[in-house]
């Protein structure tokens, strides 16, 4: 059964409410005469009507011209000290992709860290471990659940800053500081598929036997079935990120499906990327090949837990050994293989910067002779045969999650 958490006037208000004593005690501790319980009485009336008296709109906190169950959280945030600065909220909220919504998954007194849990004024990150069965085998995966009210703060990279080159999962998350990233899709070990990074397009072209997850500027992420993708239509929504690993998880309803277009469905470690709404995404990074462990998850099951999780679209990447949930200061889960590599990862960073209004083309930067014969050695050294020394075979390397 999915859960839903409502959150609305009244929640708010009942919250309130049973601060209004706390309210009371931190007014008279402080001497801040403004947050006592008559203001707080105040603003729940305020919330409570559809237009709030003129003398009311000055519990208009987030700015928007009304007063309502936002106003009363963020009072609620105010009183018990995780907002000193009221007069600061309107301006945090301006263009923000989740609105007034989640307040209180933020941080408005600084940057919070709690191990790999990060909180600061535009990024909300909580990462948590989960060991559960799927098909009366052990399986364990781990979840960022991410909350962003700016979307220049999802970011992808490429290995060494090149296109189709390949590093550790690891090594690109600490050179990019990142608070939190997983593996991508690998788009180097493929001639074809849509590539575009952070608003930039390196590759314009379309694999149709895979299917194809889209980011757009206004924080939507919607997944395109293969030999459904229509090119045109995507670059007129302006782009930001794409991948094209696949296949997508849930399908246009949002529901589980059991039919995929992939040719390793069974258990296997896993990494994907869930969406809620624009602003609330999820890495998920499942392990694998480890008895006793995690066996891995099917890519049915993988539907089935991200339906569970409430998302509305979901994609699978680049799994197998490649699968791999990382930040700055280091891995996050247990790689099944630690000498695979990748070409891209998908981090979060925190940042003030906004997204270019226009997606732009980037130069593809195509390898020389002599780097992909360095590159098929690196292949051969993490155990592949010689017989991916061609340049088609190495194109093809990964098109399965070995």
């Amino acid at each position: 059964m999915r859960l839903r958490i409502w959150k609305g006037c009244a929640a708010a208000t009942l919250a309130l409410l049973c601060l209004v004593p706390l309210c009371t005690v931190r007014a008279e501790e402080t001497g801040e005469a403004a947050i006592n319980a008559a203001s707080a009485a105040a603003l729940l009336r305020a919330a409570g009507q559809t237009t709030p008296d003129a003398g009311l709109l000055e519990y208009d906190l987030t700015g928007n011209g009304v007063v309502d169950a936002a106003d009363a959280e963020a009072m609620l945030l105010h009183t018990v000290g995780r907002m000193d600065d009221l007069t600061m909220l309107p301006e945090i909220l301006t263009d923000s992709l989740l609105g007034e919504r989640y307040l209180d998954k933020f941080s408005y007194n600084g940057t919070v860290r709690d191990g790999a849990d990060y909180r600061s004024e535009r990024v909300s990150v909580t990462v948590r471990t989960v060991q559960t069965e799927y098909d009366e085998r052990i399986v364990t995966y781990h979840i960022a659940d991410i909350y962003l009210r700016n979307l220049a703060c999802l970011r992808t990279a490429f290995a060494n800053d090149t296109f189709k080159n390949i590093a550790p999962v690891e090594t690109m998350a600490r050179e990019k500081q990142a608070i939190i990233a997983i593996s991508g899709d690998f788009f180097g070990a493929r001639k074809r598929g849509l590539v575009i990074r952070n608003g930039e397009a390196y590759r314009r072209s379309v694999a149709t036997n895979r299917d194809v997850a889209v980011l757009y500027s206004d924080g939507v992420l919607e997944t395109y079935l293969a030999k459904h993708i229509d090119l045109e239509a995507i670059e007129a929504r302006a782009p930001y990120q794409s991948w094209g690993f696949g296949p997508a998880l849930l399908d246009e309803n949002g529901q589980p499906k059991t039919k995929f277009n992939t040719a390793v469905a069974a258990n296997n470690p896993r990494s994907a990327i869930g969406y809620y709404e624009p602003g609330h995404y999820c890495f998920v990074v499942v392990d694998g090949r480890m008895k006793e462990y995690s066996y891995g998850i099917s890519m049915e099951n993988l539907s089935t837990l991200f339906y569970e999780l409430g998302c509305t679209v979901a994609y699978n990447l680049d799994g197998g050994a490649t699968a791999v949930m990382a930040n700055a200061d280091g891995m996050l889960n247990r790689q099944s293989d630690r000498n695979r590599e990748c070409s891209d990862i998908i981090y979060i960073i925190d940042t003030a910067e906004r997204l270019p209004e226009t997606a732009g083309e980037a130069e593809t930067l195509p390898y020389d002779r002599g780097r992909r014969q360095g590159l098929h050695r690196r292949f051969r050294r993490q155990g592949f045969p010689a017989a991916y020394g061609s340049d088609e075979a190495v194109s093809a390397l990964f098109l399965y999650e070995f």
